[in-house]
């Protein structure tokens, strides 16, 4: 048996019985295996040739079922046009997969650092915060209804201390704001999940583009989608900026069992204290924690 008619050797021993189709296709991916880099699959491992003949395997199959012998073309010519198309696809699917990963674990390490921070100073400053501002229970529990989204354990300890009120209490009202609102937070997390899908959708092709010649078809193609994508990238998200995430006085109303407009005063009345207090207290604190954040992150 020769090295070059190896495959055709295996389809003539399968058309004389002697041996069933399970075998002859276990032989023929045995020996894309063995011969990678002449089927033009250029890994570096073995491992990498498995999983791209695992991945092309199904494919392969039918392709097998589906052969016809031609005078002229051998099975090896055969599965050597077809894995090599293949072994293209595999590749731009991988690039694809990897510039989307990269990007998003970049994407999710900055943001929960940004999390982290902003967590941390929340936690700190917002006592000193609210010691500057002549406040009651009462209008900060409004606040921290508002802002459900945003609040920690940590928030709601804080408020106990300050508020007399048992940390059941404040949890339950919170919970029943969040099944008001889950309707609306449900639409806001889908866009935003949505938003993001975009964007790496949007940097796959801006990777594509950079293995890609100039002037060629596949370049002119990409160039076309990364502007359609930024184009629908910029409308998602105004979209997403312009809806609520907060809860609105109508449903902190409602939770609290008082109207609306009493909500609304409320509201009114601690942006104006806000508006008016001296921020130098507050200013002090703030630039203390980011000290000690930097101090942190040298050493």
């Amino acid at each position: 048996m020769t090295e070059l008619n190896e495959m055709d050797q295996f389809y003539a021993k399968f058309k004389r019985g002697e041996f069933d189709q399970r075998s002859f296709e276990g032989m023929v991916f045995t020996a894309i295996l063995r011969r990678s880099r002449y089927y033009g699959i250029l890994e570096r491992n073995r491992e990498d040739v498995s999983d791209f003949v695992s991945w092309a395997y199904p494919r392969l199959s039918r392709s097998l079922k589906r052969y016809v012998p031609v005078p002229g073309v051998t099975l090896d010519a055969y599965l050597h046009m077809i894995i090599r198309l293949m072994y293209r696809e595999y590749k731009s699917k991988l690039n694809n997969h990897t510039a989307i990963e990269q990007a998003f674990w970049t994407d999710t390490a900055r943001d929960t650092q940004i999390c982290q921070e902003h967590s941390e100073m929340n936690s700190e400053c917002a006592v000193e915060f609210f010691k500057n501002v002549t406040i009651s229970p009462r209008q900060m529990l409004m606040i921290l209804l508002k802002s459900y989204y945003a609040i920690s354990d940590t928030m709601i300890n804080h408020f106990a201390q300050f508020s007399k009120l048992k940390k059941e209490t404040i949890i339950a009202m919170i919970d029943e704001l969040r099944k008001l609102r889950s309707h609306h937070d449900f639409e806001f997390h889908k866009l935003s999940e949505s938003c993001q899908t975009q964007f790496y959708r949007c940097l796959s092709y801006e990777a594509r583009l950079a293995g890609t010649e100039k002037g060629s078809f596949n370049h002119s193609r990409l160039e076309k989608l990364i502007g359609k994508g930024r184009r629908r990238l910029v409308r998602m998200r105004k979209r997403l900026s312009s809806m609520r995430i907060e809860a609105s006085n109508k449903e902190v109303a409602s939770v609290l069992g008082i109207s609306k407009g009493t909500v609304d005063s409320t509201m009114f009345r601690i942006k104006q204290k806000v508006r008016c207090m001296p921020l130098n207290a507050f200013q002090a604190q703030q630039d203390r924690f980011q000290t000690t954040m930097i101090g942190r992150q040298q050493a």
